[in-house]
C-alpha cells in the first residue's frame, strides 16, 4: 500500500499588489549560497529576488541542484512582504522592465 504525504516548507505570503500587468518567465535557479533546512532540503522561497531576472513566484526545491523556476518579470509587488526587501538599485533596474515595487 502506498502513502502520500504533503510537506510544507515555507509559509505562503501574498506579495502581489495586483494581477494587472503580471508577466512570467522561466529561468534556472541554482543552489549556490542556499543552506539546507532541518530536513536537509534546500528551498529558495517565493518572493526571492533574482538579480537581473525577476522574483521567484513559487518555492523552488534545489536540494538536488539547479531547477526551473517561474519568475515574475513584470507587474506590481508589495516590497514589504518579500523575504528580503528590494534595494533602491534593484527597484530602479526592475522598473525598466515593468516590475514595480509598492510599500
Amino acid at each position: 500500500m502506498s502513502h502520500i504525504a504533503k510537506e510544507t516548507n515555507t509559509e505562503k505570503v501574498n506579495f502581489l499588489a495586483s494581477e494587472v500587468g503580471l508577466r512570467f518567465a522561466t529561468a534556472q535557479v541554482d543552489d549556490t549560497g542556499i543552506g539546507a533546512d532541518a530536513k536537509g532540503k534546500k528551498i529558495v522561497a517565493a518572493g526571492t529576488i533574482v538579480d537581473g531576472k525577476g522574483i521567484i513566484f513559487n518555492d523552488v526545491d534545489v536540494t538536488d541542484g539547479a531547477h526551473e523556476a517561474s519568475l515574475i518579470v513584470a507587474g506590481h509587488i508589495l516590497n514589504d512582504k518579500l523575504p528580503v526587501e528590494a534595494t533602491e538599485e534593484q527597484i530602479t533596474a526592475f522598473a525598466k522592465q515593468g516590475l514595480f515595487f509598492e510599500d
